[in-house]
Formats: C-alpha cells, sequence, structure tokens
C-alpha cells in the first residue's frame, strides 16, 4: 500500500499512475506527449475512466470523472514542403495550410499565365507567379508554425466556449 503523502506534488498514486496530489485528494494524471499540445491534434477523441481500485483502497481514489482529450491534428512541415515542391503552381501548399483565398490565387495566376503564355502577357504572371513560390519556400516554416498555433488556439477557445470535446460544435470551414 503506497503511504499518502502530506506536501502537494506530483506523486504515484495507489492506483500505479502519476497524478497531482493537492495535500487532500489525488487530481490529475501527467500527461507527457512528445511534440505534441494537450488540446492539439484534431479527431479522434478519447474518453478514459480511471481503473477500480481494490476493495481495501478505495477511500483513497478520486471520484471517478472521465477525462477528455480532444486531439488537434497539426500541419507538417515536410508535407507542406512536398506539396509546395511537386505542385506549387497550382498553390497545393496553400491549400493545405488553409490559406484557401491567396491559393486560388495563386492557382489561377498559375493557370492563365500557362494558358496565355503564347501571348507574351500570360509570361508575365508565370514569372510573377514562380517568384512568389520563391519567397513561399522560404516562408513556409513559418507559415506553418503560424497554422499550427492558430489550430491550438482554436481548440482552447472551443474548450473554454463548450466544455469537453463532446461537445463542441463543428468547426468552421476556413
Amino acid at each position: 500500500m503506497t503511504p499518502i503523502p502530506s506536501a502537494p506534488g506530483w506523486y504515484d498514486a495507489p492506483d500505479g499512475v502519476r497524478r497531482w496530489w493537492d495535500g487532500q485528494r489525488w487530481g490529475i494524471a501527467a500527461e507527457h506527449q512528445s511534440g505534441t499540445h494537450a488540446l492539439a491534434q484534431r479527431a479522434p477523441m478519447h474518453v478514459q475512466q480511471a481503473r477500480p481500485a481494490p476493495p481495501d483502497q478505495q477511500w483513497q481514489m478520486p471520484p471517478q470523472v472521465p477525462v477528455v482529450q480532444a486531439q488537434v491534428k497539426l500541419k507538417d512541415v515536410g508535407l507542406a514542403y512536398v506539396f509546395a515542391i511537386f505542385l506549387g503552381g497550382f498553390g497545393a501548399h496553400r491549400f493545405y495550410l488553409g490559406r484557401v483565398g491567396s491559393a486560388i490565387a495563386m492557382l489561377l495566376m498559375w493557370q492563365i499565365g500557362v494558358a496565355t503564355a503564347w501571348l507574351g502577357v500570360g509570361l508575365l504572371l508565370v514569372v510573377a507567379t514562380v517568384i512568389w513560390f520563391i519567397v513561399d519556400l522560404f516562408a513556409l516554416r513559418g507559415m506553418v508554425r503560424e497554422r499550427n498555433h492558430q489550430l491550438v488556439q482554436e481548440a482552447q477557445q472551443m474548450h473554454a466556449l463548450h466544455g469537453p470535446a463532446q461537445q463542441w460544435p463543428p468547426l468552421p470551414y476556413r
């Protein structure tokens, strides 16, 4: 039987899980996820029940409250570069990062430029799109970081406004 600590802190609870002891009762379990934020991986959602304690230790267990984790899917820098390199003129990397307006502009500039290149006017659009593409190659890492920050903030706002993730309304498409 694990002795009950006197000072608040992180300890191994009687159920074998590392939990916060506030001086009176056991609290949340410690979550150590490498490279992800607690709310940062959009779908799926998991509900975990605390394990029941043996009858002789039930007085030490916290009430069995479901723990809900919403996971937000973060954008990957490598995948953004793959989209940019292989489908750069079509603005695929911008679609991937949720920048739909500028992605459509890049797509239209590329398509109109290629279609009218034989007139000479289209060459200006193609050159402008290539310059834009080169600038995007240098700015892509920051664009991914910014989008991931937005996704985490949206998840935190949804959690603050609507409580547990099971009750969230669907996120609007951007």
